[in-house]
């Protein structure tokens, strides 16, 4: 790119004989390099697997659509596992991420997806199809997606574990042919009926009279007894997600960690809530002063959601006043949150750890997005927990 700058003077000399006009021309040219430094985006709702016979499979066929605005789309490459699903795994693995990726690397395997068509607003489609081996067993499947453009730009555009709205797609569940399955799901709904039902009795009606009010120290030992599987599959219905908003001197306060990464499609909405945390909470820097707020709050229409907001202070003598100001926001279904909000000394606990590492400013970023997953596991282990004591998520404040 060239930028010409041209700068124009004019001089006038008036004698008595005529009028004479001179122009000095000045001109500087930049010569501007424009960078390509993003690489291709996927775009989510294009993105999808298709089964060749959803009941036996022997081929998977992956889409996506590719958006590229710089450079040409040189490599679209998807690494596939499909994992065998067991009594410990569960369609919700949302929170873990590339995490798992990284893991078990050597278990994933490759395969370049090329063009396939052009839908009508201009985006490129890529598919690839490859073998499904299920060898008669349910399935995890697992992806991500891997771009590259001409610029040399390359990075993992697309995880199926960190889209919680996705992620309940990824299990294949194998029915034998030997039984019809329609008598297997009677089955499992009558065996599901009858433990709910069973357990409502006993906790109502047996059990419930042994507890007088809300036994925390009970329902926190009961927490060893939920499995991590468990917690997985009910982090959306108990949490919206953890916002940590930050301060900025520019900008006022802005979202700077949010769990799970999807809240991010709703921005505009994460900054009022920034700004709604920073207008009602109190800033301490002690760590067990940690006063918590909370309100509710619109995130989108329908959505009913209550704050549990706590706000801390963080050691910075280059910063004005010699500090900077966090707010932790833990968005919890409204109808939970009179339950969720009876713990939050216990939930304090894990609000200190946070508070303690981001203090410390070479803290790895990847271990405090870690504590603050972990902090919205521990809501879900604590309402699980309540559930399975009480028969019920609603807070029992004495006897009946």
């Amino acid at each position: 790119m060239v930028i010409v700058v041209k700068a124009i003077a004019t001089v006038e000399y008036n004698s008595s004989e005529n009028l004479r006009q001179y122009d000095i021309i000045s001109q500087v040219t930049f010569n501007l390099t424009v960078k390509d430094l993003t690489p291709p985006r996927v775009k989510k709702e294009l993105t999808r697997y298709k089964l060749d016979d959803p009941s036996n499979p022997t081929e998977i066929a992956f889409y996506t659509g590719i958006l590229e605005y710089g450079s040409d789309i040189t490599d679209v490459s998807i690494y596939y596992y499909f994992r065998e699903a067991s009594n410990e795994t569960t369609q919700s693995l949302a929170g873990l991420g590339s995490s798992i990726s990284q893991e078990e690397a050597e278990l994933y395997r490759k395969a370049s997806m090329v063009y396939h068509n052009t839908t009508t607003d201009g985006v490129p489609i890529y598919k690839v199809t490859v073998p499904f081996d299920h060898n008669g067993t349910s399935r995890d499947i697992l992806y991500y997606i891997v771009t590259t453009d001409s610029a040399g730009n390359s990075g993992i555009a697309y995880d199926i574990l960190d889209d919680p709205d996705r992620i309940s797609e990824t299990r294949f569940n194998y029915i034998s042919a030997g039984i019809e399955p329609t008598f297997v799901l009677l089955i499992v709904g009558i065996t599901i009926f009858v433990a709910i039902f069973g357990s409502v009795v006993y906790v109502k009606f047996i059990r419930k009279p042994e507890l007088v009010g809300l036994d925390k120290e009970l329902v926190l030992d009961k927490i060893a007894d939920i499995s991590e599987a468990e917690v997985m599959a009910s982090l959306d219905s108990h949490t919206i997600g953890v916002v940590v908003s930050f301060f900025d001197q520019r900008h006022g306060p802005i979202p700077i960690i949010v769990i799970p990464e999807i809240l991010k499609d709703n921005f505009s909405k994460l900054v009022d809530l920034s700004d709604r945390s920073f207008s009602g909470t109190g800033f301490c820097d002690d760590f067990d002063t940690e006063i918590p707020s909370s309100y509710d709050f619109v995130l989108a229409r329908g959505l009913r959601t209550s704050v549990l907001s706590f706000g801390y202070a963080l050691e910075r003598p280059t910063a004005r006043g010699g500090q900077e100001n966090l707010t932790c926001n833990i968005l919890v279904h409204q109808e939970l949150f009179p339950l969720v909000e009876s713990f939050k000394e216990e939930i304090k606990g894990k609000i200190h750890a946070i508070h303690k590492l981001m203090d410390n400013e070479d803290s790895d970023k990847n271990k405090i997005r870690s504590k603050v997953f972990k902090l919205r596991q521990l809501v879900s282990s604590i309402v699980l927990s309540y559930e399975k004591i009480y028969g019920t998520t609603e807070l029992i404040t004495e006897e009946n």
